[in-house]
Order: structure tokens, then sequence, then C-alpha cells
């Protein structure tokens, strides 16, 4: 057997035992949503549905909104970029968590005048459970990678977009969406999608020059000089079948998260040239919130440069680019944001430090500004070290936190995370 078959049958083994134990992990969670918790329930599709407590429904203008997640769980041990999971492409406990807690602990009269900015979204329902309970804005970001499945997920649950703005002139008129804009499998970007590696590269069609080639969508063996298209660079194979279905747009007949990983980088091609959905913030009026006093107040008296109505803005952001911030304050309808809230982002000791230097970005911004501003952040215990180096990184940045009680929030495997609360900007104790 030479090096390179060898080779295939290792990573096709270490492939299997990642995707089995996301599958386990995903389907241990849904077997106790149907045993009875109540709050979320998977199809034997890829769709969640975010089930409302029901006092919060009493407290709802009808008809009471209905919340529908799409992840794909199966790609995130498949649509691997530089080695790491595409873990933005599945709904994690954390984001369970997050949102449960804005809908019963944060104040309905606080979010109606608040911008709520989200940290990597990943599949976007934090920020779509805020937008349905009232928040003037919401804000939602995450590499570009993760735009194609928030921006599905957004447009099941508040419509079509309504505009589409280069950032780098935001502050020109949006121009108006197109027919194939609004559409959730094209969204802002024309053209068909070629296939490519989680890395964005192109596919090279070429025979197997030796068997145990694995696809890598339809999961098949290639045989020695069958046709093949790959990435040598990733070591990404997908068979001629599967090519020739990517090629000719045949998307239902593949899974979903390679569709939505080419669409991805068709779009940062697009961003190259003409300026794609890679370098845009996209935007979705939200409905108008209850007729309370409460809302009529926000109405009168939010500071929100872009008019009174309510809305969704979605924008690929790299948090761990010292420049993110600046370009993220820019183009937001507000000032500063009122919450931040982050799940699950804080995994390596590179991603906590880099998170901790944004949010002392974000904390000028809301002094500077006068606001307060209030952090939300739902972290998975994975591994002691991240954990202790995430704490020591929030002490050394001056961010005093409190660990927060999730016990009673009656989400499943709530128990393995922790949760932390922070007070970013102005505070009547600080006097500032």
């Amino acid at each position: 057997m030479c090096f390179k078959a060898a080779w295939k049958i290792h990573k096709k083994i270490h492939k299997a035992i990642a995707t089995a134990r996301v599958v386990k992990s995903a389907a241990g969670y849904n077997s106790q949503a149907m045993q009875g918790d109540g709050n979320e329930q998977m199809s034997a599709a890829t769709e969640l549905a975010y089930a409302f407590d029901p006092s919060t429904i009493a407290a709802l203008p009808p008809p009471v909104p209905v919340v529908s997640i799409e992840q794909h769980v199966d790609g995130v041990a498949s649509a691997m970029r530089e080695g790491a999971g595409a873990w933005n492409f599945k709904l994690w406990p954390a984001a369970r968590v997050l949102a449960k807690f804005i809908e019963l602990r944060v104040p309905r009269e606080e979010l109606a005048v608040a911008t709520v900015l989200e940290l990597g979204a990943g599949t976007g329902l934090t920020s779509i459970v805020a937008g349905h309970l009232g928040a003037r804005h919401v804000c939602v970001t995450d590499l570009p990678c993760a735009m194609p499945l928030l921006r599905r997920n957004l447009s099941s649950n508040f419509g079509a977009p309504t505009s589409l703005t280069p950032l780098s002139s935001s502050s020109l008129p949006a121009p108006a969406l197109t027919a194939s804009a609004t559409s959730n499998d094209s969204s802002d970007v024309s053209g068909m999608c070629r296939p490519t590696c989680g890395d964005g590269h192109g596919l090279l069609r070429e025979p197997a020059e030796c068997e145990d080639y694995m696809c890598e969508t339809c999961g098949s063996e290639i045989e020695e000089g069958a046709d093949k298209l790959g990435c040598r660079v990733c070591d990404f194979d997908i068979c001629g079948l599967c090519g020739d279905k990517a090629e000719q747009g045949q998307w239902s007949s593949l899974p979903g998260w390679y569709q939505l990983q080419c669409e991805a980088a068709r779009d940062a091609a697009a961003a190259t040239g003409t300026g794609g959905s890679h370098t845009r913030l996209q935007q979705w009026q939200l409905p108008p919130p209850a007729a309370t006093a409460t809302a009529a107040a926000a109405d009168n008296n939010y500071d929100n440069n872009s008019g009174t109505a309510r809305s969704a803005l979605l924008l690929p952001l790299d948090f761990l680019d010292s420049c993110s911030v600046p370009c993220l304050l820019s183009v937001m309808p507000t000032t500063a944001p009122d919450f931040v809230v982050i799940a699950d982002c804080t995994f390596t000791f590179e991603v906590c430090s880099g998170l901790v230097a944004r949010l002392q970005q974000l904390r000028a911004a809301a002094r500077e500004a006068g606001k307060a501003q209030r952090l939300l952040l739902v972290h998975e215990n994975r591994t002691e070290a991240v954990t202790a180096h995430l704490l020591k990184e929030l002490q050394a940045g001056g961010i005093s936190y409190r660990m927060v009680n999730t016990g009673d929030l009656n989400v499943h495997r709530a128990e393995q995370v922790m949760m932390l609360e922070a007070d970013l900007g102005v505070t009547q104790d600080a006097g500032e």
C-alpha cells in the first residue's frame, strides 16, 4: 500500500470518529428535548425550533413568532478549514443557554431600547431570539465563512433582506436588491458556485492515482483511476459525480453544508473584485414591537442614526483583527452596543486573548459615548487550561465579571457551560 493510500485511510478513520462525536452530541441533546424539556426539538431534517417560555408567550403580541434554525451537524467535521472543524454549522448548547437567558432574565423594557452585538454568532440563534423579543437593533457578526448560513437563518426568521451597504462607503444609500439577491441560496452575489475545499481553493479534476480516496461529500470510496476533484493543499477530495453535480448547480442532491461552503468561497472571490457580501453590511427590517408605553418611549428617545425602524444587521467580522471593532462601530446604527453577547467562541488561548482585546475596545467606545454596556459571555468548559486562561485575560484586561447561575433555565447541557456577566460601559458606581 502506498503512503498516500495509508494516509487516506488514517484520515477517513479520524474523520469518522470526529463526525460520530458531533452527531452523538447532537443526538443526545435531541433525545433529551423530545423526552420533555420542552425547549427545542429537532426534526429529521436540519431545522431546530426554539420554543419560548409560556410566560414569554403571554407577554408577546400575537402572532407568537416561531424561531427556526438551520444547522448541518455533518458539516462540522467534513467542512474543515485549516485543520479545524466548521463549528458554525452546528447549534451548540452555549447558544441555547444565552438565548434562554436573554428571554427570561433580561427585562423587556431594557431590551426594547438596546443594540445587541453578537460576536461569533454561528447559526444566529441568540441574535434571532433577541430580535423577536423586541431588541431595537441586533448586529450579527462572524467569520466570512459563516455568512451563507447566517443569511439563510436570518431570512427564514425575518423575511428577505432589505438593503446592502458596501462597508467601504457605509454612508452611501443602500442599493436595491435584485431578485437573485433575495434568494437564500444565491445571496447577493450572482453566478454559479464552483466546487471548493473548506479553505476556498478550487478543486483540480484528475484521475485518482491510487485506491482508498474518499469523497468528502457522499462518503463513497474513489477507486484508482476514477475521476475525482481534489485540493492537494488541503487534502480535500470529492468524487467525479459529486463534482459534476456541484458544477451544474444540483445542490439538492449534495449535503447542505457543501453548498454553504462553496457559497462562502464564491463570496470571497467576488469580494476581491466587485465587492460581494464578503464586504457588505446586509440588513433586515424587524417587525414592530408591542404597542406599549416602553416601545413608544423607545421610538421617541432612542439614539438611532438610521431612523426609528428596528433592524438586524449582518456583516463578516474576525474579532482577532485589531481593526475589526473600528470597522464595526463605523457601520452600526448607534455609537456603541448596549449588549455584547458571545456564546462558545472562547475555545483556544489565542481566541481568548483576542476577544478580551476587542472587549476593551468596545468598552472604550461605550465610555466615550457615556453609555452603559453589558457583556453576556457563555463559555463551554472543554479544558481547564483554556478556562483558566480566559478568566486570567479578563482580569488582566480590567473586566470585572460575575458568575451567572444557569441551572434554572431548563436548557439541556446547561451544566456544561460557564456564564459570565460584566458591565463594560459607564456605571453608576464608576461615576464616569
